[in-house]
């Protein structure tokens, strides 16, 4: 799988990502709101803390294509820089 694009597109989920898979296929997942830590500068590491175990309960972290990895390793990384923590998804999940 590759991940092809992600980038801000507004509306209800301000973000999509789109995937191909190995046999050309395209997998597009759209995910997260203007309410986060790349985004809003209010946001403080207690924030992402909070949402990270709020959602670590319903979300599969583990699934690159999932809506709740694409918001928890890139809308609420380690990085508050999006292209940052769109590199570390890449290199997680060896995209």
């Amino acid at each position: 799988m590759k991940l092809v694009s992600v980038k801000r597109v507004g509306g209800d989920k301000e973000f999509v990502a789109v995937f191909q898979r190995a046999d050309g296929r395209t997998k597009t997942t759209r995910f997260g709101t203007a309410s986060n830590y790349v985004s809003n500068p209010d946001k403080t590491k207690k924030d992402r803390e909070n949402y990270i175990k709020r959602h670590r309960v319903n979300e599969d972290f583990n699934d690159a294509t999932s809506a709740g990895a694409l918001s928890r390793w890139i809308l609420w990384g380690e990085s508050r820089s999006f292209e940052k923590n769109v590199r570390a998804f890449k290199r997680r999940f060896n995209l």
